[in-house]
Formats: C-alpha cells, sequence, structure tokens
C-alpha cells in the first residue's frame, strides 16, 4: 500500500475537504498533529467544545424565524463553527436529503430538520435514516404525510431507495410499492396555514397504516416503517453491502473526487458493515487513505456557491451577518433551503456553467 506523506500540504488539502478551508494557523496546527491525530481532530469532533461558540452564535440574533434568517445561521455555522467536519456533514446531508421552503412552507421544519441532520451526521446511518423519514418537512416535501393504506403514495419509497439508500437498478416497481405500503402511517399532524406551517410534528397513526403482508426486496411479512428501513439498510448481494456500496462512493465522490474505483468502494464498504454502519467510521476510512491524499485528489473540487462563500470567509478570517452571501447564492442558483426538486443540487464539475437553475 502507498505511504502517506503528511506534511503541511497534505493537512491543508485535509482541511479544504474535511471542512470549508483553514486559516495559516489552523494548517499550522493540523499538520502538527500526525495523520492520526489530524483526522481524530476533525472526525471524532464531539470531544471540541463549541458552548463559547454557541453562545456568539445566538448573541448575533438571526431572524430564524425566516428564510433569510436561517440561511444566515446556516453559512455563520459553515464558516465560524469549530468543528468543520460536523458542518460539512450536515451540508453533505442538506445536499443528500434535500427537502425545500417552496413546498414545505414552514421556516420552523426547515430549520429542525437541519438540527436533526447536524445531530445524527456521523453517527450510525440507520438512525438518520428513521429520524429523516420521520421528519415533518421530509414528509411534507415528498408526500409520504399523504401516503396511507386506502391511497398509497409512492412518491417517499421511491427516493428512499433511489437518492437515499440503495440507487438506481437494487430494487423493482414491487419493491416501491412494497415500501410505500410499509411506510403508511408515518405521517404529520397540526400542520396548518394558522401558524405559517410552523407547528407540524411527526404522529405514527395506526389506523392509516397497511397492515397487509408486503414482499420487499424478497422478503415477506407484515413490515412497518422501522421493519422496512432494517430490509433496505441489510440489503446484500454478491459484492456485499448495497447500501455501503451506495453511501461509500457517494461520500467518496464528496471529499475526494468522481468515479472511485472498485476496490475503494469495496474497502468503503467493509467498513460500513464492521462498524455497524457508523458513517464516522467510514469517513476515517476515507481521511486515512493513500488514495485521498495522491496528487491527482488535490486541487480538483469544484467549489458549490454555497461552499465558496463559506471558504472564502473562513480562509480569509473574514467577518460577515451573511447577509449578502445569503442574498449572492441566490444570484447563483443556490438558495440553502430551496431546492429545485428532490434531487437537490449537484456538486463539483456540474456548477462550470452558466445555467441559471431556476
Amino acid at each position: 500500500m502507498t505511504s502517506i506523506s503528511w506534511n503541511r500540504d497534505a493537512a491543508a488539502h485535509l482541511l479544504r475537504r474535511a471542512g470549508f478551508g483553514g486559516t495559516p494557523a489552523e494548517t499550522d496546527a493540523l499538520a502538527d498533529r500526525g495523520l492520526d491525530g489530524a483526522v481524530s481532530s476533525l472526525v471524532d469532533y464531539d470531544a471540541v467544545d463549541v458552548t463559547a461558540y454557541e453562545a456568539a452564535l445566538a448573541a448575533r440574533s438571526y431572524n430564524i424565524a425566516t428564510t433569510r434568517g436561517i440561511q444566515q445561521w446556516f453559512l455563520d455555522r459553515m464558516a465560524n463553527s469549530p468543528r468543520p467536519l460536523e458542518e460539512k456533514m450536515t451540508y453533505f446531508w442538506n445536499l443528500h436529503w434535500t427537502s425545500g421552503i417552496s413546498k414545505v412552507r414552514g421556516v420552523t421544519l426547515m430549520l429542525n430538520q437541519n438540527k436533526t441532520a447536524r445531530q445524527a451526521a456521523v453517527g450510525r446511518f440507520d438512525d438518520l435514516v428513521v429520524k429523516m423519514s420521520s421528519d415533518p418537512a421530509m414528509l411534507v416535501w415528498l408526500d409520504n404525510w399523504l401516503n396511507r393504506a386506502a391511497q398509497p403514495n409512492e412518491n417517499y419509497a421511491r427516493e428512499l431507495m433511489e437518492l437515499y439508500t440503495l440507487g438506481i437498478g437494487n430494487y423493482t416497481q414491487s419493491d416501491v410499492t412494497a415500501l410505500a405500503r410499509a411506510l403508511t402511517g408515518w405521517t404529520v399532524q397540526n400542520y396548518r396555514q394558522a401558524d405559517n406551517y410552523n407547528g407540524a410534528t411527526f404522529v405514527n397513526n395506526p389506523a392509516i397504516h397497511d397492515n397487509g403482508s408486503k414482499t420487499l426486496l424478497g422478503q415477506t411479512g407484515n413490515w412497518n416503517p422501522t421493519d422496512a428501513i432494517n430490509i433496505l439498510l441489510t440489503r446484500t448481494d454478491a459484492r456485499g453491502s448495497v447500501s455501503g456500496r451506495f453511501i461509500g462512493a457517494k461520500l467518496w465522490r464528496f471529499f475526494v473526487y468522481d468515479d472511485p474505483p472498485d476496490f475503494i468502494v469495496d474497502q468503503l464498504a467493509a467498513v460500513w458493515v464492521s462498524s455497524g454502519r457508523v458513517v464516522r467510521e467510514v469517513l476515517r476510512a476515507i481521511f486515512t487513505s493513500p488514495e485521498f491524499y495522491e496528487p491527482h485528489a488535490r486541487k480538483t473540487w469544484v467549489r458549490s456557491p454555497v461552499e465558496y462563500a463559506v471558504a472564502s470567509i473562513r480562509m480569509l478570517e473574514g467577518t460577515s451577518d451573511f447577509s449578502s452571501p445569503a442574498a449572492s447564492l441566490n444570484g447563483m442558483s443556490q438558495s440553502l433551503f430551496d431546492p429545485e426538486d428532490a434531487k437537490g443540487w449537484d456538486w463539483g464539475l456540474s456548477w462550470l456553467n452558466s445555467r441559471q437553475r431556476r
């Protein structure tokens, strides 16, 4: 195996990818930790005290009852939090499991979804899938709140397999139908105009759940939502874990480069399985991989408008109330919390064009 030459340039590369770039002082400090210490300082971020930062963030009094306010709040976190990977992963899940204010309407629901993604960002993927599948904003965004035994809605079921857990080609239409039936009952209550749609909460309503037998990915039973999610995540084929390859490859594409070779995807899937599907351990494997530090992996990432804005402020040690960056992002076709469709924004080379997305 190729060895890793750990030096200041490698530390700077790690900070650019595992966060939004670093100041000279941050880069020097990370280089001094050595490879394992540097990776741990980013990946094991629960050990980093954020009390002072959270107090400073609260003191800035962003109006989080408005879309602009939560955009400023999230941009501030990405630019200034002492836990850069926590915010980078929250941004990653925002791209992966996106919802949009234009349909959800409740600003508080969008803010809470962002907080949920942050809380579960690097933990066990199973927990994140359950949390996002029962998240009020997601339930509204992809219509599962309307999914009931008498009137099944397949929208979220399809995207849960295609976009979020397995990928195209790893399920059939009959699996979509079965999963939609299994997901009935997970809905919202108090979603109403009277409070600008902000008061909606999750409810598991057995009265609208389909209690019939369902065959999902070859397994037959009276599956409920958590049963079904477990079936998806434990799905295997001749190469091993399907979800492990899907998420491992997507994380690699986001943090390193497009089109990871099969041996890397298989390595990440093996970590996925051995860790019990803990995202933190897959990230650790990525950031300690020799391939992550190879010359062709460096300085090739095309930043999205959000990453560009955040990195400019963070690396230059600038200050901002993030009003202007938030407004500018709309002009660059990446208005946070308002993607154009369920797929969300692409990344990397997709931003090297002048097409207006909205």
